[in-house]
């Protein structure tokens, strides 16, 4: 039986976190022993884990210190397919696989290059040399969006024949099925009075969430009945929680600490908005979708437009702009008058970003039999 690994940095909350596990539990199922190996401690997606999947964490506080540990952990299991998943774990397994002589690697590209455009010249060009030398190791790059795709030949770290498009596994569908139809426990969302916008994810800068609840208040002027939910944790918590004090808004706009069911949220919300300054795919507007939430998407490098596009009731605007923002907000619920996304845009979205399909598609793209693990396939 052939040995699957699968990198990962962490497993906190997070959209390439949740790919990690989806894709070793999916990959689990079929005749390959899989071991999902986390660089860093134990996260909260743990407990999501199949039992029949071995769960490694190398406690590294940082990648930089931490190589020897990950060389040891290389030469002693000595995987046959190696499937990496973040693109720090990317540079890690694309290096040792120089080395190691891995049958097959394959690398996913989770998120686009915007991030580098606060480097120097010189930081950012030496940074994508070694890019594209780690990146040489593996057999395909998997990005999950056009877009990042064309970015990897652009920044010449891939040619355009060693990159495959694959969405990402963002749902398992009997269990999404059953989560979505669960009692929703937000009072504001049990209020037939209210109507609600929705943001699922983590609170950071790049979500640019600041100017999400500053447009939320303009917006909020012309539509007293409006409120605005923020669902997740992170680093900005407490920055977000002054802005929303400052401009008497307790009442108004709430953050609430992520749960591992937030399918009710979406199904129940008026719009879902992301407000992100870049996203590499949008694993939360697949889940909103499948839930029928009409969208509001930043137009924004990465997949994010890509995949809003894709459904029926959507809104691309500027979240850099505020008076932009809230205009395109009060107009898109306007006009939406309490519409649902249709059936049919639904089920497109559960069907095909669901993780039994997208895993046989990795299967595929590593050129193995997607429902053997018979080293004589092809």
């Amino acid at each position: 039986m052939r040995k699957v690994l699968i990198t990962t940095v962490t497993l906190d909350y997070g959209g390439a976190e949740r790919v990690a596990v989806n894709l070793a539990n999916e990959i689990s199922k079929k005749k390959f022993q899989v071991t999902l190996l986390v660089l860093k401690s134990n996260g909260p997606l743990d407990q999501l884990v199949f039992e029949k999947v071995n769960l490694v964490h190398l406690h590294i506080k940082r990648l930089k210190f931490g190589l020897w540990t990950c060389y040891k952990f290389l030469k002693d299991y000595s995987p046959d397919i190696v499937i990496s998943n973040m693109r720090n774990a990317n540079i890690v397994v694309g290096v040792f696989a120089k080395f190691f002589g891995f049958e097959r690697v394959v690398l996913r590209e989770a998120t686009t290059f915007t991030g580098l455009d606060g480097y120097s010249w010189l930081k950012r060009f030496l940074y994508l040399k070694f890019l594209s030398f780690a990146y040489s190791s593996s057999r395909s790059i998997i990005s999950n969006s056009s877009y990042t795709a064309k970015e990897l030949e652009r920044l010449k770290i891939a040619p355009s024949e060693k990159v495959t498009v694959i969405g990402n596994p963002v749902i398992e569908k009997d269990q999404f099925l059953k989560d979505k139809e669960k009692r929703v426990v937000h009072k504001w969302l049990n209020d037939k009075h209210l109507e609600v916008i929705l943001y699922v994810g983590r609170l950071h800068a790049v979500k640019n969430l600041k100017n999400l609840i500053l447009a939320f208040q303009a917006v909020n002027i012309l539509r007293p009945n409006l409120r605005l939910i923020l669902l997740g944790e992170g680093d900005e918590k407490s920055s977000l929680s002054e802005i929303i004090i400052k401009n008497k808004l307790k009442n108004k706009v709430d953050i609430v600490p992520f749960t591992d069911n937030p399918l009710p949220f979406y199904k129940h919300c008026s719009a879902f908005v992301l407000a992100s300054k870049w996203e590499g795919f949008g694993n939360v507007l697949v889940e909103a979708i499948g839930c029928g939430a009409p969208v509001i998407v930043n137009n924004c490098p990465g997949g994010a437009v890509e995949l809003a596009q894709k459904s029926s009731l959507y809104k691309i605007t500027n979240s850099n702009d505020i008076k932009q923002f809230s205009f395109d907000i009060e107009q898109f619920l306007m006009k939406l008058n309490g519409r649902r996304q249709p059936k049919g845009v639904c089920d497109f979205f559960i069907e095909n970003y669901n993780s039994t399909i997208i895993a046989e598609q990795y299967l595929v793209t590593l050129g193995l039999n997607k429902n053997s693990g018979d080293k004589n396939c092809h």
